[in-house]
């Protein structure tokens, strides 16, 4: 009798030591599974940072170019401008020379 029941100990003390091996088991790949869907997160937030960084960018290379094809017009539009005003000084110089060399001629003739 004693020897079945220390039988008896020994298996439910075996049973018990599987039951917590099998839990320790399950505990440790959990961690695992865990870490790696951690890792998978993180990456994946990395690359969503990554993206935002390069929309950004975008947004800013399409921002300059609008800027600077704005200041491009306006200073062309200023060049033709001071073209237009340096034409009109020009030809009234010319105006005025052919006046006076018409006079002139007026006078000596």
């Amino acid at each position: 009798l004693a020897a079945a029941w220390r039988g008896y100990c020994q298996r439910v003390a075996l049973h018990g030591t599987r039951q917590a091996a099998v839990r320790i088991a399950t505990w440790y790949q959990q961690q695992v599974i865990r870490r790696a869907v951690v890792e998978e997160v993180l990456d994946v937030l990395a690359l969503k940072h990554q993206y935002r960084e390069i929309q950004r960018q975008e947004a800013a290379v399409r921002i300059q170019a609008f800027v600077r094809g704005v200041l491009q017009r306006r200073e062309w539009s200023t060049t033709k401008r001071a073209a237009g005003v340096i034409t009109k000084h020009f030809k009234r110089i010319l105006a005025t020379r052919f006046v006076q060399y018409l006079a002139k001629e007026v006078r000596s003739a």
